[in-house]
């Protein structure tokens, strides 16, 4: 009897073992995105395994408990080694030439003296603290209010003068002016000079636009420096758009999209930010712009998803920086549990998959050219699963990994504000001439 008590603790035993080895290569597989701090933490809960087995080789209820809080040690070493490989600065360096210093509110030049009125626009808190100044030639709004159908967009041929302040300090600057597309072009450009050489369509909103970048800073602007001579990037974006207002561009009943010439259009690219979530949502500040989806192929209006707005503030979207950055999990999360199946965030991811897929269809229909989409950052951690259900329905992404080293942080950003600067701007315009250069023969790229 005793001998058979004692194989069946053995036998429970290698079964625990083995389990701990199961779980160690899972960790590996499970969170593959980032390998180092995994093996790390596998090693740690193999180690831990291999020293229950020693110490209470009879007593598996023990075995069992440590077991457990060598997962928790794991995954907490896991965690910190996480965090150590997050520096707070890593990017390319600062170009003097088009980035400005932050300086005291007050010594910024009179927009009169630049041939501006004093602002008959908008003035409005952007975020705490945070103020903004349009100053418009003639006195007339950059905005059109013919087409509130995209919640904002700007007019043609129009030039004006914005200042952005925060907590006492100018964090910009800048004279924008947009043509005869509504493009953002050069002040200096003609608004009416024609062209006649390959396009590429950059579309999106204020991180595409350049919101507080002169035009040379801009990611179209870089973009259109790396590829070959005689291509134009028609910087299309607008700010606050999401893929919802883009899908509304491409759209046949679309009025305002201009008509180009067979075969001009080489591909079009379409950036995509955490708060676009939100946007297509309708939630938040967006509760009052109009809202879009596509139903039986058809882009159609919306319904706003909820009036709350705490969005993708819950365990498994920012409480972690391993667990839930593992794909297979977000997609468990995401996917397959039934508390988040029906939940808000659920729908707007659910909702965004569907604009940028009708928005690649759109493109592929119109011009004959792929629509290539960019994560500027991580999608509240749920980048990989968008970009998953995207690239399963055919559409090209670059992920914020392939992107920015260390990933989008406040090394991106212009200043004190949250839009990105012309690094970051000068990344994303690299990895697009990249895959443009690798996938589609876009010929000989300058770097």
């Amino acid at each position: 009897m005793q001998r058979r008590r004692g194989q069946r603790s053995i036998r429970i035993e290698i079964a625990l073992l083995g389990l701990g080895a199961a779980v160690s290569i899972g960790v590996l597989w499970l969170l593959r995105n980032r390998p180092l701090p995994y093996v790390w933490a596998a090693l740690a809960f193999a180690g831990w395994n291999a020293a229950c087995w020693r110490a209470f080789a009879r007593e598996s209820t023990r075995v069992v408990a440590f077991n457990l809080m060598g997962v928790a040690l794991a995954f907490a070493l896991a965690e910190r080694a996480a965090a150590w490989m997050e520096p707070a600065t890593r990017g390319a360096a600062s170009d003097p030439s088009i980035e400005e210093p932050l300086r005291d509110a007050g010594s910024e030049p009179d927009p009169a003296a630049l041939g501006f009125p004093p602002p008959v626009d908008w003035r409005y808190d952007y975020t705490t603290g945070y103020g903004l100044e349009v100053f418009l030639a003639g006195g007339r709004s950059n905005k059109d209010p013919a087409h509130q159908e995209f919640g904002a967009i700007s007019r043609p041929n129009v030039r004006w003068f914005e200042r952005g302040v925060m907590n006492g300090k100018v964090a910009y600057e800048q004279v924008y002016q947009t043509g005869a597309y509504r493009e953002r072009i050069r002040p200096t450009d003609d608004p009416a000079a024609a062209d006649t050489g390959p396009l590429v369509l950059a579309l999106g909103d204020s991180f595409v636009f350049g919101w507080g970048l002169p035009w040379q800073g801009t990611m179209p602007a870089r973009l259109e420096r790396r590829l070959p001579d005689g291509y134009r990037v028609l910087n299309l974006a607008h700010s606050g758009w999401s893929a919802a207002y883009v899908a509304l561009w491409l759209s046949p009943q679309s009025a305002v999209r201009p008509a180009f010439a067979p075969g001009r259009v080489r591909f079009a690219v379409l950036d995509g930010i955490s708060d676009h979530l939100g946007r297509v949502a309708g939630v938040g500040a967006w509760r009052t712009w109009p809202v879009y989806d596509v139903r039986d192929g058809m882009l159609v209006k919306a319904e706003s998803l909820s009036a709350d707005t705490s969005f993708f503030s819950g365990p498994g979207y920012r409480s972690s920086r391993i667990l839930f950055r593992s794909h297979l999990v977000r997609r468990m999360l995401v996917g397959f549990s039934g508390w988040r199946r029906n939940s808000v965030e659920q729908a707007a991811i659910d909702r965004y998959v569907r604009l940028v897929l009708y928005c690649a269809r759109r493109v592929k229909e119109l011009y004959g050219v792929p629509l290539l989409v960019v994560h500027w950052d991580s999608f509240f951690g749920y980048g990989d699963v968008v970009a998953s259900r995207l690239e399963a329905g055919g559409v090209a992404v670059l992920t914020e990994r392939e992107v920015f080293p260390g990933g989008f942080g406040p090394q991106y950003t212009i200043g004190i504000d949250p839009h990105p600067n012309a690094r970051a701007a000068d990344l994303v315009a690299a990895a697009v001439a990249r895959w443009f250069e690798t996938h589609h023969g876009g010929g000989s790229v300058r770097r």
